[in-house]
């Protein structure tokens, strides 16, 4: 009877511990889940800060693991297509923007590529990932392939790769549940998420539409791997590869025309946007300059051996007026 007694009073002690665990382990993996979903939607909004309110550039091209990646996306992608050598390129005859003894030239590639060179520094990077930013929003102005285009901090390595994909799985959970208790932070945190959704999927939308007006890009070439001797991975032998749109013509006319109403980077500092705004004020107007043109004209006395009217930088910033820009736009 005693021994009863006491396996009685010992079964609602028991009950009760257990209860009173399972509370406790319930309430410690409540906070860290809160405490998860919290950082990650701190992280959102203060993300959001930077592109939405302070306007810096949605791909930022100081994330070191982000570099490699658009590197890599763009040298795959040229192998996709051949193994090509810049060895066999050469120089564009009667290239008409960019043409300068300080700068390598557009080279061309039998039989109908294009090879434009890339800057060494952070410019030829952002160049890089401009037109891999197209790619990834080609088929559909989809904000969520953007978005992944856009993920900052992926590492090559599968191990990473798949540390990354669980712990993504986790938050995702995580926010949810927040949401589920309407946790204050995190909810206050949502309506940033909605700018930071609306502005990629923007931004989506423009690169899609962009891209029908680019010529087909096939990626670099000249460039195994990120290059470790310079700051951003480029080389000084990478160069962007495209169609060659005037290869089915026998005599092409061409136009560069540098478009925008600026023509100096968000980040760019006062001396460098004063320079640019210098060069030809009437851009903020018109929206656009002419860099170069050639045009077929042989019975010019201008006219080259092959019949061409070259103009130059300087003819493009002395169109002061529209009616100018007009007439040499005819």
């Amino acid at each position: 009877k005693n021994e009863a007694s006491t396996m009685a009073n010992l079964s609602p002690r028991k009950s009760t511990v257990t209860i009173a665990t399972a509370a406790a382990v319930s309430f410690v993996l409540y906070r860290i889940v809160i405490w998860r979903a919290r950082s990650r939607a701190r992280k959102t909004v203060d993300r959001v800060a930077e592109l939405v309110q302070h306007g810096k550039p949605l791909i930022d091209i100081h994330d070191g693991h982000l570099q490699d990646r658009i590197l890599m996306r763009a040298i795959r992608r040229a192998k996709k297509w051949m193994n090509l050598s810049t060895k066999t390129a050469l120089p564009m005859i009667g290239q008409v923007g960019g043409a300068s003894i300080h700068k390598r030239p557009v080279l061309t590639l039998s039989p109908d590529y294009v090879l434009k060179p890339v800057l060494t520094d952070h410019r030829g990077l952002r160049e890089i990932a401009f037109y891999e930013a197209m790619e990834a929003v080609s088929k559909t102005p989809s904000s969520q392939a953007y978005s992944n285009y856009l993920r900052r901090g992926s590492s090559q390595k599968s191990g990473f790769m798949i540390l990354n994909q669980i712990r993504e799985v986790i938050d995702t959970l995580a926010l949810a549940c927040a949401m589920l208790v309407q946790d204050e932070v995190v909810v206050a945190s949502e309506a940033a998420m909605k700018v930071a959704w609306r502005t990629v999927k923007r931004e989506a939308e423009h690169l899609h539409t962009l891209n029908k007006y680019t010529p087909p890009y096939y990626g670099t070439v000249g460039l195994d791997a990120p290059s470790p001797d310079f700051p951003f991975g480029v080389s000084d032998e990478t160069y962007l590869m495209f169609r060659d749109m005037t290869a089915n013509f026998s005599r092409p006319c061409v136009m560069d025309l540098k478009m925008g109403t600026t023509t100096y980077e968000s980040d760019a500092p006062v001396p460098k946007r004063r320079k640019e705004y210098g060069k030809y004020t009437q851009q903020s107007e018109f929206g656009f300059r002419i860099v170069g043109m050639r045009v077929y004209n042989p019975n010019s006395e201008l006219a080259d051996e092959r019949g061409y009217e070259f103009y130059g930088k300087q003819y493009g910033r002395d169109l002061k007026t529209k009616d100018q820009v007009k007439q040499a736009l005819k």
